[in-house]
């Protein structure tokens, strides 16, 4: 029971902060970078180039070390499906979305909780995928 309060702290905490970094403006630009330095290195240990560089075989070994797994795969899903939705390059956008999509199955399939939005986050981003690979075929 306490482990489960602990984790639902940190997970109310981390979309808490995520909330307060992405509601800034664009002029804000560098201070938000370093700010999501900070998150991915606090929640998953790494730096934010790891999750963007890595393919996701590579990040779901490094997560799989760590306590509460699928938990931390809902909050990388959410923090990348933020940056997804900042960033305007394409491949950049393309490479995200294919690792949220991940990330969103893996914990509607692993989780106790089944989430409609992920559903919802999934057939969005699927949707991009198709759009800019089919334009990038052109």
């Amino acid at each position: 029971m306490l482990s489960r309060d602990y984790i639902s702290r940190i997970i109310r905490t981390f979309f808490d902060s995520l909330e307060l970094i992405f509601t800034g403006d664009k002029e804000r630009e560098e201070e938000m970078k370093v700010q999501l330095e900070s998150m991915y290195t606090t929640y998953f240990g790494q730096s934010r180039d790891f999750f963007f560089e890595e393919k996701v075989e590579e990040i779901m070994a490094r997560l799989s070390e760590e306590d509460y797994f699928v938990e931390k795969c809902g909050m990388l899903g959410e923090i990348l499906y933020r940056e997804f939705h900042r960033n305007e390059e394409d491949l950049v956008k393309l490479n995200l979305a294919h690792k949220i999509i991940y990330f969103y199955n893996y914990v509607n399939e692993h989780s106790t909780d089944y989430s409609l939005i992920y559903v919802n986050r999934i057939m969005e981003l699927e949707n991009f995928c198709k759009n800019r690979v089919s334009s990038l075929e052109s």
